[in-house]
């Protein structure tokens, strides 16, 4: 094992390098999505930290994610919960940007995807028996039963999701 010599640098640079160096060995075993969740949960706490940490942070993330469109919906109260928990379809079906939501900040968006994750809500959305969606969703903080996020992305967009996500992080390290 190498040296470490910037943590949040080098898991990042060595979690990229795991994946391109591994994908299609990981897709042969069926362990890509499995193993590109468990860069993606890391990646995301290491940038929540960040901005808890650095205002600067938030202004890059900000400037970061405010144009992109994601499947997500934030308070998705007209969607049954029964629906969000069990439908095997994607739900959303409209891309939305995180500043098109008043209620949302770039670093809510990432701390609800983050907590979605963290907690365990995932429903894999399978198509002919290959895992096609993630489904997440977040329960607001204080109350077990409200659901106050929902994210959905396809399977093969997550590498470059992921990708994105480190690249600006990495980036926004060294400046």
């Amino acid at each position: 094992m190498s040296e470490i010599l910037n943590f949040k640098f080098d898991f990042i640079a060595r979690s990229q390098k795991l994946l391109l160096a591994n994908w299609d060995d990981l897709s042969k075993q069926d362990l890509e999505i499995t193993t590109l969740l468990n860069c993606t949960i890391s990646l995301l706490c290491l940038i929540v930290a960040s901005t808890e940490e650095d205002n600067y942070q938030v202004e890059r993330l900000n400037d970061f994610i405010k144009d992109k469109e994601f499947y997500f919906k934030s308070f998705p109260f007209d969607i049954p919960e029964n629906q969000i928990l069990s439908h095997e379809q994607r739900l959303l079906t409209e891309l939305v940007s995180v500043q098109s939501v008043p209620e949302y900040t770039s670093v809510s968006f990432i701390k609800k995807l983050r907590n979605s994750l963290a907690h365990g809500n995932i429903k894999p959305i399978n198509a002919l028996k290959n895992w096609k969606i993630i489904r997440v969703w977040n329960r607001k903080q204080n109350s077990a039963k409200t659901i106050d996020f929902v994210f959905e992305i396809d399977t093969s967009n997550l590498l470059a999701f992921y990708n994105s996500l480190a690249d600006f992080y990495s980036t926004s390290l060294s400046n």
